[in-house]
């Protein structure tokens, strides 16, 4: 048969082409604890925290930390003990005017995004799925932090507590100290103003005797009842192995939440614990930009545009945080795999094409295509041919002689090629090919489709009606005249029927493309189904 004649698409298919072209932001707060005297109690009482928020950039084994607190109550006074595990030389401390503010996209709802045009493009291989309207429903996010104010005051000393920084600015104090032991940090308290008894605040011995430093920082008596201070920010750089935030003096408040947000510049990856697994998760962002009123560009090194960040969010009982939290400066796969597909979509999108098109093509040709069961390369052949569109499933199909063909069958096949019997067969299958894959493609899209709202009259006349006008011809195109049918009587009685199926009607080829066609469509779409949720998401260890 002439190769042109293989690869020549009947008029209604062209027909059907032609239609398919014509259509074609939430404030957060930080951590530490703070304790204050209340003019209501003798002594001192833990002061409730409204929310902990912090902004992590971590680089060179250097960690530059910005922490804000919101304050319950603007009626008592407070001191703020931050742990901090570097040596006190090591650590720089300031006291900022303002917070950055994050924003940026979402990488899971980008990733989305990218993986559901992914499949349109997968699905447009086939050709009539891109008739249907897919309605898809993005939630766009943007996310912001509202601005905290830092504030200044007085330097206090104990005999065995050393002070090695000491900053006033802001109306708010900042000091760096190290303590010898529990009883001289207590001490030390006393002299602010807080009468606690020794082992009051059983927290503290956790860092004490370690690697530990402290900042303690405190509102001016002038500042106390000024509620437009009730948001504090600190600013500490320290060296550390590890990216790290003091989780364990929160839990002084035992059953209060206490929602604890913490940003950090990059993708990370943190080490959630125990019990609080369940009520920690992180989100990563992409395109982000820092933006504030002041120059921050002690935090964030200039580099504000184009920023990716974590935000990572805890919000468990207090008395959950028994561990301080860990986090490796380390880029999840889930993540870098996403970012992949979002920075190549076009290659991530080939190479499912690829792979999906290859591998139904092997197993279905080895079921199916008898007489290539032993030239797998053949069958990758027929199989990448998908990447040309079904016609080239279609042209590629038929170049190769995929039934057993005897002797006896080869002079009575040219005979019937030559009555023009098997041209018109070809047309037929075409058509016959046509009409079955896009009616069931219609039927599979309404039952399958979560925003299905029915179907538009035009999608009604392209997936039912010019289909089954396509079928019905079909049978006019396979009728046979009195020498076509001797013919074939003829291979009947040498090779029997089943001789006949394979080499004059085609079956197998036929069997063979409806079957990739609609399992190419269900393969790619539900691939995607089961990509989104793994590839989009927050991080739950």
């Amino acid at each position: 048969m002439d190769i042109r004649s293989l690869i020549r698409v009947p008029i209604l298919l062209v027909g059907f082409m032609l239609t398919f072209i014509f259509l074609s932001i939430a404030p957060l707060h930080a951590d530490g604890f703070v304790i204050g005297k209340s003019p209501k109690m003798k002594g001192f009482d833990y002061i409730d925290e409204t929310q902990q928020n912090a902004y992590i950039n971590y680089s060179d084994g250097l960690q530059r930390m910005i922490l804000t607190i919101g304050i319950a109550s603007a009626e008592t006074d407070r001191v703020w003990i931050l742990p901090i595990p570097s040596a006190p030389q090591d650590i720089v401390l300031d006291i900022l005017r303002e917070v950055p503010e994050f924003s940026g996209d979402e990488l899971s709802r980008n990733t989305a995004s990218k993986l559901h045009g992914i499949r349109k493009a997968l699905l447009a291989m086939q050709i009539y799925p891109m008739l249907f309207r897919f309605k898809e429903d993005y939630q766009y996010r943007e996310y912001g932090y509202a601005q905290g104010i830092a504030t200044k005051s007085n330097v206090l000393e104990d005999s065995t507590v050393i002070v090695h920084q000491h900053v006033e600015k802001e109306g708010m104090v900042s000091e760096v100290l190290t303590a010898r032991n529990a009883e001289a940090l207590y001490n030390y308290l006393e002299i602010l103003g807080f009468k606690i008894n020794t082992g009051a605040i059983p927290i503290l011995d956790t860092y004490i005797g370690k690697e530990f430093s402290f900042v303690v920082s405190w509102v001016e008596k002038s500042e106390i009842n000024r509620t437009a201070y009730t948001e504090k920010g600190v600013f500490v750089i320290f060296p550390t192995p590890t990216i790290y935030y003091p989780l364990i003096p929160t839990s002084v408040y035992d059953e209060t939440w206490v929602p604890t947000t913490i940003t950090v510049i990059g993708h990370v990856t943190p080490r959630f614990y125990g019990r609080i697994k369940g009520f920690a998760f992180a989100e990563y962002f992409v395109w982000g930009s820092i933006w504030s009123a002041t120059d921050l560009s002690v935090f964030h090194n200039g580099e504000n545009k184009r920023v990716n960040y974590t935000k990572i969010e805890i919000d468990s009982p207090s008395k959950y945080l028994t561990e301080d939290l860990y986090i490796d400066n380390v880029t999840p796969l889930k993540v870098r795999l996403s970012l992949f597909i979002l920075s190549y979509p076009f290659i991530s999108g080939l190479i499912l094409l690829c792979l999906t098109s290859v591998s139904i093509g092997l197993i279905l040709g080895f079921l199916l295509l008898e007489g290539l069961r032993r030239k797998p390369w053949a069958l990758i052949i027929i199989g990448l041919s998908n990447c040309f569109t079904i016609i080239g499933l279609i042209a590629a199909t038929y170049l190769f002689q995929t039934a057993k063909v005897t002797d006896n069958t080869v002079p009575i096949i040219k005979q019937l090629r030559e009555t023009g019997y098997l041209k018109r067969k070809r047309y037929a299958e075409y058509l016959f090919i046509y009409g079955i894959t896009v009616i069931f493609f219609g039927i599979f899209v309404g039952i399958t489709d979560k925003v299905f709202t029915g179907y538009h009259p035009l999608e009604i006349f392209l997936f039912f009606v010019l289909p089954a006008f396509a079928l019905a011809q079909v049978p006019w195109l396979l009728k046979i005249n009195e020498k076509d049918k001797q013919l074939i009587s003829e291979i009947k009685q040498k090779e029997g029927k089943a001789a006949v199926a394979f080499n004059i009607y085609g079956v197998e080829k036929i069997t063979f493309i409806i079957s990739f066609s609609l399992i190419y469509v269900i393969t790619s779409w539900e691939l995607i189904e089961v990509l989104i949720p793994y590839l989009v998401y927050t991080y739950h260890p």
